[in-house]
């Protein structure tokens, strides 16, 4: 295991004000800036995130996304929880046999990710019957996407 390889080391006292992050983005305007994270917010929104998608140390968290700051946010809230976290490469043919081989019960996709996928999976397919939640962002999903979601 990769955690058997570590070696213990101290780590330099912090401050929740210190920046954590800078997260760049073009906003609403479309203007790029960097937003900055301080350590408080990122634990305040990894609390809120464990609190409302309800994740536990139960939980299989299979990421496939690229980690763009709000899939690092869903990934960190995961391993923060306890949770097991699969790091895959995107492949839409293969991703329900991923699903069922790595005993994923929650992933995240964006909505092209999501469309793509579907063209590949056969609603009510073995394996799918774990997966409790399906996050999905970085756009708006079209509707049509979304009624095929409520398939699988």
């Amino acid at each position: 295991m990769l955690l058997d390889r570590g070696h213990e080391r101290q780590l330099p006292d912090g401050d929740g004000d210190d920046l954590a992050t800078l997260n760049f983005s073009g906003g609403t305007t479309g203007a790029p800036k960097a937003a900055m994270l301080r350590h408080r917010n990122l634990v305040a929104v990894a609390r809120n995130t464990i609190a409302g998608f309800a994740i536990e140390r139960a939980c299989v968290f299979l990421n496939v996304r690229p980690l763009w700051p709000v899939a690092q946010v869903i990934l960190m809230s995961h391993l923060f929880a306890g949770a097991t976290v699969v790091l895959r490469r995107f492949e839409p043919d293969r991703l329900t046999a991923t699903i069922e081989q790595t005993g994923a019960n929650r992933t995240s996709l964006v909505p092209t990710q999501l469309h793509r996928w579907l063209d590949h999976v056969h609603a009510r397919a073995h394996g799918l019957d774990r997966l409790a939640a399906i996050y999905v962002g970085g756009s708006r999903i079209p509707p049509a996407t979304f009624e095929r979601a409520l398939d699988v």
